[in-house]
């Protein structure tokens, strides 16, 4: 077998192959070149994909914004005259160490009672 590997080494040293000629497949490429596009960006390739991406979307956001009104907007205005008695209700042991609170009929006299400090040290006096 090495017989015939050097011969064929030989034949091929006395008689190199000539060098291709690569003009011809030079001037097909450079056909080629000159009549081909450019390929379609990726987007472009599958539309129908993009299509239903887009709907996709539009429907999620869709869905979307009734949630997001929802937990960013208060469903009930809160009641004044709740968040008053919460206020009042704080503060009634301060109230009931003023003597003066003990002659109002009415707790609705808030005048009086905002000013209690004021009466309290008047009637040190």
């Amino acid at each position: 077998m090495e017989a015939i590997y050097s011969v064929v080494l030989a034949d091929l040293r006395a008689n190199p192959p000539p060098p291709p000629d690569w003009r011809p497949w030079q001037a097909e490429l450079r056909v080629r070149l000159r009549t081909a596009r450019p390929a379609p960006p990726p987007w472009r390739r599958r539309p129908v994909v993009l299509a239903l991406a887009s709907a996709a979307a539009v429907a999620l956001i869709a869905l979307a914004l009734p949630f997001g009104r929802a937990i960013t907007e208060h469903p009930v205005k809160p009641d004044v005259a709740a968040v008053d008695e919460v206020a009042v209700g704080q503060r009634l042991d301060d109230l009931n160490e003023y003597p003066e609170v003990e002659r109002l009929t009415l707790l609705e006299d808030l005048d009086v009672i905002s000013h209690l400090d004021r009466l309290q040290r008047e009637s040190d006096r």
